[in-house]
């Protein structure tokens, strides 16, 4: 007898296995593996027709032995051949509808793995497009840089004599505040030296006028 829950465990762990280790090869692998089961199921169901036939025989003795009507006969041979019907478009129903789910999750992973391919190649090439505007705003880079240093040494020498000019003006005009200021200081310090050399000499007359009459005043007591 056909172990048919045995195929069917089989048929939706390979489905799963196939989406869970998202191998198309392994997938395929198991999709032949199912090609050959179904080829064994189409020998056991001849195997189990030639048993039928065999069956057929063996009710149509004993009918004829037990003396039944043919009604029964017919009724007997229908009921056994719905049976066999029903038994074997369940088999194929069923074995059909494994094989489209594993065609239809291979299928699935290679529309995956194309799917991931194509996106794979596109960030390559966005990342060999990027590097390559990399590459080339660096270049770019450079010859401005190169452009403005030689623009800057130019403009520099072309404005040399005029800065030479300004330096030298720059120059006078600073010395000249320098000896304006330098000339004021020193007038400045002249001034307070006179005001302290004058300040010591009334200080000095003062304490000598202050002497003598102390002097004085010491002389007329004794």
């Amino acid at each position: 007898m056909l172990n048919l829950s045995y195929h069917k465990r089989s048929i939706i762990e390979l489905g799963r296995k196939g989406e869970d280790l998202g191998s198309l090869e392994e997938a395929k692998e198991g999709l032949d593996s199912l090609q050959e089961e179904n080829e064994s199921l189409a020998d056991k169901t001849k195997m189990w027709s030639e048993r039928a036939g065999e069956l057929e025989e063996a009710i149509n003795i004993i009918l004829e032995e037990k003396g039944l009507f043919d009604e029964a006969k017919k009724a007997a041979m229908a009921q056994l051949e719905t049976i066999d019907k029903a038994r074997m478009g369940f088999e194929l129903e069923f074995t059909q509808k494994g094989l489209g789910d594993a065609r239809a999750t291979v299928a699935r992973l290679g529309r995956e793995v194309m799917q991931a391919d194509m996106t794979r190649f596109k960030a390559i090439a966005e990342a060999d497009n990027l590097k390559t505007e990399v590459s080339k705003l660096k270049e770019d880079m450079k010859t401005q840089s190169k452009d403005l240093q030689a623009k800057f040494t130019a403009d520099l020498i072309a404005a040399g004599p005029k800065l030479s000019d300004k330096v030298v003006e720059a120059t006078a005009i600073l010395r000249k505040e320098y000896d304006v200021k330098k000339t004021k200081a020193k007038a400045k310090h002249a001034a307070a030296l006179q005001e302290a050399r004058k300040s010591i000499i009334e200080e000095s007359a003062n304490a000598i006028e202050d002497l003598k009459k102390e002097l004085s005043t010491e002389a007329k007591e004794t």
